[in-house]
This record gives C-alpha cells, sequence and structure tokens, in this order.
C-alpha cells in the first residue's frame, strides 16, 4: 500500500483564533430563551435576526402562517401585527429585503406573492394588485430580491423577473422568463453581482448551477457540464444544503456521512481539502459518538453545527460544533462542543443561525440567542502564526506527528468511539493497536484541536 504524509496545515490569519467562547444572552427573553406561545403547533419554517437585533419568524400552521416580531431583547414587538404576531393566510416567508418581507401561498399550483412592511406587518398595497401578485401556475417556488428591488422567482422550470412594483419584466430573457431544464425540490439561493448560484437537482443528481440572472442565461463552464456537484462517497444523492463562502463560486456541501467537501472558485473539486476533497468532521468526542444535523450555518468563516448523542441515548440535549474553512475543530469554552441543555423531541435537532456576536437556537416553540466572541490573535502574530501537523499514513507500530507548534495531549478513537490510546508526545507506540480506522485528535498549546483520520496497518 503507498504511504501517504497526510498534513493538517491552517494558515492563521486575523480572524483565526484559539478558541470561541459561547455565553446564554441572560438579557434576551426570560434568562435567554424566547419561549413562543401555545399558537405554535408546527416548527418554525423561517428565521431572520436583523442587524439592530431585531428577530422575523414563520411559524407553519394548516391553512395559514404566524410571522413574529421579537425585538432586540427578546419581547414582542407590540408595533407588528397584534402584539408582534401577524396571523395570514400565507404559508411561509421567502425573502426579506430593507423595509419589506415576502410570503407566498399556493392554491392549486397557482402562487400569489404578497409584500408586507417589516416595522408594522401591515400589507404594502402599492405592490402588484393591491399587495397581491399572481405569479401564475408555479409548484415549489422560492425567490431571492435583487439589488435593486427587482423580484427573481424560481419554480421547477425556470426563473420569472418583475420590477419592484410587482410588474413583469419583459426585457428579462424570453418576454420574462428563463427558461431551464426541470429540477424538483426546494432551491437554496445566493447571489454574487449578476450571478446567482442555486442547489437543486437535475435528473436527481444534486449540486449547484450557476445562472447570469441580468440576460437569462447559464454557465456551462461551470463545474462539470454546468453542474459543480459534491466529490465525496454517496454525496450526491444524501447531500443536504450548501453553504456558500465568500469567494465566489466556492461552496461547502455536507453529506448524511457527516463528510464535507468543498469546490474552488471554477466550480470543480477542491482536492486539496481534506483526504482528495473529501474531509469527515470529527463525531467521537470522549469515548462517545455523535450525530450531526444536515441543519448547519455558515457565517464569517465559520461553520456551526448542531449534534446529538449517539451512544447514550438518554442524553437528548443539542450540542454545537464549531469548525473553521478547512475542518479544524474550534475549541468552544475549552471543549470540543458546548452543551447548550436544550432538548427538541420533536424532530431531534435545532435550526442555528449566527447574525453579528449572536448565535440563535430555534427549536420547537423557542428561541434561544448565544454571545459569541473570539480571541484573536495581533497582526503581527497571524502574519507569522503557521501551524502545521502531519504524519505518515497508513501508519505501523509507531505514529510519529511533526508540528510547527507544541504538542498538548494526543488521543487516538477507534470507529466503535472508544479511547485506545493516549499521550503527550509526538511519538506513540501503536503495536498494540488492532489494524483498521482511527480518529486521531491532537490538541495544542494555543488550545486548538485537530482531527484527522489514519489508518493502521
Amino acid at each position: 500500500m503507498k504511504k501517504i504524509i497526510t498534513i493538517a496545515s491552517v494558515l492563521v490569519f486575523t480572524i483565526t483564533c484559539a478558541q470561541i467562547t459561547l455565553t446564554k444572552d441572560i438579557n434576551y427573553g426570560n434568562n435567554g430563551v424566547v419561549t413562543l406561545g401555545s399558537y405554535v403547533t408546527s416548527e418554525t419554517d423561517y428565521i431572520k435576526p436583523m442587524d439592530n437585533g431585531e428577530v422575523l419568524l414563520s411559524i407553519y400552521n394548516p391553512g395559514g402562517a404566524k410571522f413574529i416580531k421579537l425585538k432586540s431583547n427578546g419581547t414582542y414587538d407590540n408595533n407588528f401585527g397584534s402584539n408582534g404576531i401577524l396571523t395570514v393566510a400565507d404559508t411561509q416567508i421567502l425573502s426579506f429585503q430593507g423595509n419589506y418581507f415576502y410570503a407566498t401561498r399556493e392554491i392549486g399550483g397557482e402562487l400569489y406573492l404578497r409584500r408586507y412592511y417589516v416595522s408594522t406587518g401591515n400589507l404594502d398595497t402599492s405592490f402588484a394588485n393591491n399587495g397581491v401578485l399572481d405569479v401564475g401556475f408555479m409548484l415549489n417556488a422560492t425567490m431571492i430580491t435583487l439589488p435593486d428591488g427587482k423580484i427573481l422567482i424560481r419554480t421547477q422550470h425556470g426563473f420569472k423577473r418583475y420590477s419592484s412594483s410587482g410588474v413583469l419584466d419583459t426585457t428579462f430573457a424570453n418576454n420574462g422568463f428563463f427558461s431551464v431544464p426541470t429540477q424538483y425540490g426546494t432551491h437554496n439561493l445566493q447571489l454574487f453581482g449578476n450571478n446567482l448560484y442555486e442547489f437543486g437537482p437535475d435528473n436527481y443528481n444534486y449540486g449547484v448551477f450557476k445562472r447570469d440572472i441580468n440576460i437569462g442565461s447559464s454557465f456551462t463552464n461551470y463545474g462539470t457540464n454546468g453542474q459543480a456537484a459534491p466529490v465525496c462517497p454517496q454525496s450526491v444523492s444524501n447531500s443536504r444544503y450548501p453553504q456558500y463562502l465568500p469567494t465566489e463560486g466556492e461552496i461547502i456541501f455536507l453529506n448524511e456521512s457527516h463528510t464535507l467537501s468543498k469546490t474552488i472558485a471554477d466550480g470543480t473539486p477542491d482536492v486539496s481539502f481534506g483526504s482528495g476533497g473529501c474531509l469527515d468532521l470529527q463525531n467521537v468526542f470522549n469515548g462517545m459518538t455523535y450525530q450531526y444535523s444536515y441543519i448547519y450555518h455558515y457565517n464569517a468563516q465559520r461553520l456551526y453545527f448542531t449534534l446529538k448523542n449517539q451512544t447514550n441515548t438518554n442524553d437528548k440535549t443539542v450540542k454545537i460544533a464549531i469548525f473553521d474553512n478547512n475542518g479544524n475543530l474550534i475549541t468552544v469554552n475549552s471543549q470540543p462542543f458546548y452543551d447548550t441543555n436544550l432538548v427538541d423531541n420533536q424532530y431531534g435537532y435545532i435550526g442555528i443561525t449566527v447574525q453579528g456576536n449572536y448565535l440563535y437556537l430555534i427549536g420547537f416553540g423557542t428561541v434561544s440567542r448565544y454571545i459569541l466572541s473570539e480571541n484573536t490573535l495581533t497582526t503581527s502574530e497571524a502574519e507569522n502564526h503557521h501551524v502545521e501537523i502531519s504524519f505518515v499514513n497508513p501508519f505501523k507500530d509507531e505514529l510519529t506527528l511533526k508540528t510547527s507548534e507544541k504538542i498538548k495531549e494526543v488521543e487516538i478513537i477507534d470507529q466503535s468511539g472508544r479511547l485506545v490510546l493516549k499521550g503527550n508526545m509526538i511519538k506513540l507506540n501503536t503495536s498494540l493497536l488492532e489494524k483498521g480506522v482511527y480518529f486521531i485528535n491532537v490538541t495544542l498549546e494555543s488550545g486548538r484541536m485537530i482531527s484527522k483520520k489514519g489508518v493502521k496497518l
């Protein structure tokens, strides 16, 4: 078997830190938690934290939705709807921009779009026909508002573009409609200038497509035949929503095996990411195996995940794990993850989103807020700080770690989650380990933990 030098290299810039501190915001709601009323009979399907700390929620209910607006301290905004609650015939919020938010409802396949004021929840009657736009026969629709206020609506057959006042823009594509191959399912949209990236299936093969929404065309030279797709085994059929990175065209995918893959700007796989383009997230902590939720969030070069204990089924609380762009685990409060002590018995996982220095968890009938802070390096430290760990992989009777930073502790975990070897030296005697795959957890003096997969021969 060919030996490969496995390298974990971390270039640390001014935004990178040794550790994140996460504390519950006790001034928000009731000791950091807002408990929504008994009117909540289903999941929260939309949350929009705003720059001023206010939050807009969409709660799905059969026959219509309830939109809720919370003030920055977690109390209901009495200027919105009726004491902070707006009961509507719409089923969900699709988009938010500036002073408005848009909500939709499908009736017999016919899509109706309404525009509301964020401040009061009142219908904007100057939009379309007395506040309501009949988009036509459109199933599985979603939308995005453009910087100039125009509206781009996506269905399974293509895109329609409307002016900010709700009039069909006939200058766009073919008389206002941009036809693309039939795609079923929910679409995750991200805009970079005139380029729109959307996640969806093409003949049931999931990936991201690049569209020019200025003229209405697709980029066939993006990725492979116009599609950027996950590269990890089974990740095409099991891929979850992607996270778009700040560099246009760079995307991170997550599959159900808690494996990440990444593309570079042209949509092709980043083979330098992880091992051949795939990176297994650490899922064994302190000898126990954890399952990641497909609900995760990207913000400011950090990936936020929620996870639950699979080994101890009595432990039903939700944990938060945070990774950097390279897939390196970042310690939270000096621990590998943060235990929220929150339980969501309905779905098992809690949605997560970050806005500024606030992290929000959205569970069945609750909204929790935490304060994020990081220990950052100075500019001179950031320019000179480079961490690199490497070892021969596969290894045999000895595992030798080469590192540019002093090691505090090394743990080797087997696939069942058992801690089988522990030490604090760069050389470990592995002669007693059975052949197989192991997780090698390296904790540095700085507090950073790096986890890599190794094979014992």
